[in-house]
């Protein structure tokens, strides 16, 4: 069984060549694209990601926490 941690990492927890890392994952990279106007929602996608939003708020009530608070 897998526990999961939603804790915060206080900055000596930090790994120290964090902040002098490259970043190369795309969502840390900035594109020079010009980026596409989206498509609007349809109105199923809107009541979906309600739903899906209602749900999730449900989930993570359920969720006991593991923060840690304070430094």
């Amino acid at each position: 069984m897998h526990s999961n941690s939603n804790a915060v990492l206080t900055p000596e927890l930090i790994h120290p060549n964090f902040f002098r890392m490259t970043k190369k994952h795309p969502h840390t990279t900035h594109s020079k694209r010009n980026p596409k106007q989206p498509k609007p929602l349809s109105s199923f996608e809107t009541d979906l990601r309600q739903r899906w939003v209602l749900n999730q708020s449900a989930v993570m009530a359920q969720i006991p926490s593991t923060a840690v608070l304070g430094a």
